[in-house]
């Protein structure tokens, strides 16, 4: 059975089952952080950094979907740094993704030069 632990979100303090990620204990207590890659029936990655939030005493910010809770922690879910940190990961997926879609759209335009369909 897990141990139950003390935590602080925003300056309020929860109950959190020890081996939680911030994620599940902030979701279960009604509290909205921002995700995009974490999915139920996926492994977690972090991979998109929009989940990220503060642990005081603890530099730099951390993925709230892969960082377990631990006794005391206080975590902050927004701040002008989270936001401008979520913008910025943001803006990298939907350049990264749209760059994409461009070399596939470029792709497909010179395949039909190259080798265009028979038309009768």
């Amino acid at each position: 059975m897990p141990k139950k632990i003390n935590i602080t979100i925003n300056g309020k303090k929860y109950k959190a089952d020890s081996g939680q990620s911030i994620l599940d204990v902030a979701r279960a207590n009604d509290i909205y952080i921002t995700t995009l890659c974490h999915h139920p029936d996926l492994k977690i990655q972090g991979s998109c950094r929009l989940c990220n939030v503060e642990i005081k005493g603890k530099n730099g910010l951390h993925t709230s979907c892969s960082t377990e809770v631990s006794d005391g922690m206080k975590i902050t879910t927004d701040s002008p740094n989270i936001k401008r940190a979520r913008k910025i990961n943001l803006e990298l997926i939907l350049v990264s993704t749209a760059k994409n879609a461009v070399i596939v759209f470029i792709i497909k335009i010179a395949q039909s030069v190259i080798m265009p369909k028979n038309t009768k």
